[in-house]
């Protein structure tokens, strides 16, 4: 049975928080029932919230996407479902949760990396000293230089991303245009350094993979998204039988939002025993630590917040992003994240007996 969906006009725990929002700290608990849920925007608390206590009964989650349902036969391997707004863009995702797991997102080469031409020996300085010794253009930060032997002929590229990496971050982009003239792609957002940066000076390789494209649907589990045609296709595991299958695509970047101020900081939030899964995360750099991608649960400006006992798995950026003082995580597990699990900044922070995997 496919998750019940919980939104309409104005989800069911949405409604839930308005009704409790008036009442003394006290007397603000929510407990959430058993079973999944599915929304279609993020629940959001503000200041007005204070207090709050979210409490899950066994087996509560709570799941920030959408069921794909409808799957046909593509050919002998694939299944694929239609999505029209994936075509035009309104809708666009880059992780899938298959039957409870984080589905395997296509990969080319399967192992290993590729090796880009594209050179940058401008200086390094340090981070202190402004960066390299003159800021790189616009074209050398979006231009690679591919071998035209590693680029199929088949590649399409509204379908293709890109993971660039450099010294010590990576940076992931989308393929806005291919020129087999010039063996050069160019991308359709800014990485975070120019390819080839630091390539020489240090010894570097120039790796780079390609992500969601069909050459690199190379075993059984692994799925794209075909946004040229507006669907997605998948390669069942042994034994999977898509008529039978829960398949869920996120819709948004996080299933809460805690939203404090500096002057009003959101106060004594409680959340505990329930799990979270199923987050996108956008199509830009993350810079070093992943530091730029949102969490599952973000958090801005808070204090005295308390996580206890939550699972975060499956999500496609960080499990749990906090900004704030006092903050408590304790007795979670968060598991298959496409960021980091826990992201911290603030002071007098308590994180401990949680498991990361």
């Amino acid at each position: 049975m496919m998750p019940e969906i919980l939104n309409n006009r104005k989800n069911l725990l949405q409604q839930a928080i308005d009704e409790v929002r008036n009442k003394p700290q006290n007397g603000k608990v929510i407990t959430l029932p058993a079973g999944d849920f599915l929304l279609e925007t993020p629940v959001i608390l503000t200041a007005e919230d204070n207090g709050l206590t979210i409490e899950g009964s066994a087996g509560s989650r709570l799941i920030a996407g959408k069921a794909i349902q409808n799957w046909l036969p593509l050919n002998d391997k694939f299944w694929c479902a239609v999505i029209p707004e994936t075509k035009n863009g309104e809708w666009d995702f880059r992780m899938l949760m298959v039957n409870n797991r984080y589905a395997e997102r296509a990969r080319y080469p399967e192992n290993g990396f590729l090796i880009h031409e594209s050179v940058f020996d401008v200086e390094w300085l340090s981070t202190f000293e402004g960066g390299f010794k003159r800021p790189p253009t616009v074209e050398e930060l979006t231009t690679l230089h591919f071998k035209n032997a590693d680029i199929p002929e088949t590649f399409v590229p509204e379908n293709a991303e890109i993971t660039v990496f450099h010294m010590w971050d990576e940076s992931l982009v989308g393929v806005k245009s291919i020129d087999r003239e010039n063996a050069t792609i160019q991308f359709t957002n800014l990485p975070g350094w120019p390819p080839g940066a630091f390539a020489g000076a240090y010894n570097f390789e120039r790796r780079y993979v390609i992500w969601n494209t069909i050459e690199g649907m190379l075993k059984p589990g692994q799925w794209f998204l075909d946004r040229k045609n507006g669907q997605i296709v998948y390669w069942p595991l042994p034994g999977e039988t898509m008529d039978k299958s829960e398949v869920v695509a996120p819709l948004c970047e996080n299933v809460f939002v805690l939203r404090g101020t500096e002057s009003e900081p959101i106060r004594n939030i409680t959340m505990k025993g329930f799990s979270l899964a199923v987050t996108n995360a956008p199509l830009m750099s993350g810079a070093f630590g992943a530091k730029l991608f949102d969490g599952a649960i973000s958090v801005h400006h808070g204090e005295n917040c308390t996580f206890d006992s939550l699972e975060i798995a499956n999500v496609g950026a960080h499990c749990i992003k906090v900004s704030g003082n006092n903050i408590r995580i304790e007795n979670c597990r968060f598991h298959h994240s496409g960021a980091g699990a826990i992201r911290l900044v603030g002071s007098n922070a308590l994180v401990r007996n949680n498991h990361i995997h």
